[in-house]
């Protein structure tokens, strides 16, 4: 994955937090991260209810008035990293869902 980290837990307070605002190539990417153990009954990505998804967006429309481009192309990735043993298992979710699907 070639993305370009732009940042880290952005926080629009009242609001939502972004966990990675990223680039990839023209398209930037607003990514949540959720952790897991293994032996959880509910995937990782499941955590990113519709009420998170709320609020992940309302702190990209916020970025996005920010950066004064609010026509550029953007995505919501997901990515789900699951603990237990040595070595987390990382699972990558590109274009998770899109701000029309809540």
């Amino acid at each position: 994955m070639g993305l370009e980290v732009l940042h880290r837990n952005f926080l629009i307070h009242k609001v939502g937090e972004i966990d990675i605002i990223a680039r990839d190539g023209g398209c930037l990417v607003f990514v949540e991260v959720k952790t897991r153990s293994q032996k959880s009954i509910q995937r990782a990505g499941e955590a990113v209810n519709i009420d998170k998804k709320k609020r992940i967006w309302s702190a990209a429309k916020i970025y996005l008035k920010r950066i004064e481009n609010e026509s550029i192309r953007y995505r919501f990735d997901v990515v789900e990293v699951y603990l237990d043993g040595w070595f987390p298992e990382v699972r990558y979710l590109v274009n998770a869902y899109d701000k029309d699907s809540f």
